[in-house]
């Protein structure tokens, strides 16, 4: 991982949990402080070092809970993990959510897009999503690293959806496979998201956005009198 890119995100610790998250998890406000500083915790622990080299004994020492308390709340390291990514993945979800004032496929699409690569830079949560899912994922099991890239793949739904419903207005061609579609553009998000982390921070993803935008809505061909007026 690049040592600059700050996993803290920009202005410091916002909560982990919202309040909706947090009954899931426990009955009680003191269960809620707990739980909140050992999930916090267990975010730098993992964004940091990933899932296999990520140390439950930091994360009890840092969180100030004895390691027994992680046991009760989370049985083992692989269920701790497997909360903090469920709550990264809301977040996530939040992120990318398009309000509904945007119209068109594209402009939709493109708002997705730039909202998540800058919270990628911005938010230790998200930032753990693209360090566990893809080929150099830190999840040594198959089992589990399977069952995360499942959890992954269906906070996506809204893309195939979104595709479809264009090719049914006919704004996008209709021998497109939504599907094939989706993981064409999960494969140019995560390049960019590597690049960044092996380049540093100047490598800025605000520009891979609209870089994915431009190669998906103006191909790679000469610049047109539209890709030349939006300059």
């Amino acid at each position: 991982m690049d040592p600059e890119l700050d996993i803290r995100g920009a202005g410091g610790y916002h909560p982990l949990l919202e309040s909706s998250e947090k009954e899931m998890f426990v009955s009680t406000p003191k269960q809620a402080e707990r739980l909140q500083r050992i999930l916090e915790t267990a975010l730098v622990e993992f964004s940091r070092a990933g899932f296999a080299e990520g140390s439950l004994d930091r994360i009890a020492r840092e969180s100030g809970v004895a390691k027994t308390t992680i046991y009760r709340h989370f049985t083992n390291k692989e269920g701790l993990f497997q909360a903090v990514f469920q709550v990264a993945l809301d977040r996530l979800s939040r992120v990318i959510r398009v309000p509904p004032g945007r119209r068109g496929f594209e402009e939709r699409l493109r708002h997705g897009l730039r909202n998540l690569l800058r919270e990628v830079e911005r938010d230790p949560a998200i930032f753990l999503v693209f360090r566990t899912i893809g080929p150099n994922s830190s999840v040594p099991d198959p089992d589990l690293n399977r069952e995360l890239m499942d959890a992954y793949m269906a906070r996506g739904e809204w893309v195939i959806q979104e595709l479809r419903t264009a090719q049914s207005q006919g704004l996008v061609r209709r021998d497109l496979d939504p599907e094939r579609f989706y993981m064409v553009l999960l494969a140019m998000v995560h390049s960019q998201v590597y690049l960044r982390i092996r380049r540093g921070k100047g490598f800025t993803l605000g520009k891979s956005a609209e870089l994915i935008g431009d190669i998906l809505f103006q191909g790679i061909g000469p610049a047109g009198p539209r890709a030349r007026a939006g300059r």
